[in-house]
């Protein structure tokens, strides 16, 4: 691992990756930090830079001398169709060609960039990064287009893109597990399609921002790299760890169907980084109802 001084430029640094990222990247007295978010967050351990990404002049606020972006920040519209179609856009696809042209013309050495694992075509199987990618949804397909723009770049700077897949942990809010916790808290019913729901490969936050670190620090070759969890578990798995370290019975229907699968194989970047992640399931559900009951 590298020993000089780096230089860390952190977009999304509100969101839950990005505020765990930066806080992380702030233990290495050899990081120098600027977080931006559309939300002031001033610490004297980084740099934080109040940015909206989707004004096309965000880039004249950035300072010169990065020498890596970690580029997580993504619309917050990304559920809402159509209604929030062109805040993708202008997030996902056009503040991303900006930051990769001023990475160009500032002399950037490494760019980071956060995908989804549902840029994949459907699949039973764990999912590869030369496994086909297809989008019948906006969201993905932004992903899509920013990732091109990206590998566009990839003469200019190294360029790496993490495909990320179900990370959870303590805090977390609006997403699938916290969601899956408080239903069976409210005694609210879950559907579970062919008696499993979905398959995952969840990821736990500390994991995940360990493993982001390291690609910063060991820089393997530039490429598209899975970023999921090493425990392959379906949606009726996660229900009974949490119902039972809650010592509550959820109200759980069955329907017919095959349940669906969004499971990525990270065997590409745990052999890359030389880090397998050490938080299972249960373990780390267990972590995150203890910040949460």
């Amino acid at each position: 691992m590298s020993n000089s001084v780096q230089h860390i430029l952190v977009t999304g640094a509100g969101g839950y990756i990005g505020s765990h990222l930066v806080n992380a990247l702030c233990l290495n007295d050899e990081n120098v930090v600027y977080a931006v978010s559309r939300n002031s967050n001033p610490s004297n351990r980084y740099t934080s830079l109040q940015l909206d990404l989707s004004d096309p002049h965000f880039t004249e606020h950035l300072p010169e001398q990065i020498d890596t972006v970690i580029h997580l920040a993504q619309s917050s519209q990304y559920r809402k169709e159509p209604d929030g179609f062109e805040d993708m856009f202008q997030v996902n696809i056009n503040a991303s060609f900006r930051l990769l042209e001023w990475a160009r013309k500032n002399k950037v050495s490494n760019f980071i960039f956060t995908s989804t694992g549902s840029v994949y075509k459907a699949s039973s199987k764990p999912l590869v990064e030369t496994d086909e990618v297809h989008a019948e949804r906006f969201y993905p397909a932004s992903k899509i287009a920013a990732e091109q723009l990206i590998q566009s770049y990839s003469t200019y700077f190294k360029t790496y893109i993490l495909r990320v897949f179900s990370v959870y942990g303590p805090e977390q809010q609006q997403m699938m597990i916290p969601g899956i916790i408080q239903r069976i808290k409210q005694n609210q019913p879950l559907i579970l399609a062919g008696n499993a729901g979905i398959y995952l490969s969840p990821l736990y936050i500390d994991d995940c921002v360990k493993m982001i670190i390291a690609l910063t620090s060991d820089l393997p070759d530039p490429g598209v790299y899975n970023l999921s969890g090493n425990d392959v578990v379906s949606l009726k798995d996660i229900v009974e760890v949490i119902e039972s370290l809650l010592q509550i019975k959820a109200t759980v229907s069955d329907i017919s169907g095959e349940p669906s699968s969004l499971v990525g194989d990270g065997s590409k970047l745990y052999n890359a980084i030389q880090y397998t992640p050490l938080v299972n399931v249960r373990t780390g559900l267990e972590q995150t109802l203890k910040a949460t009951v």
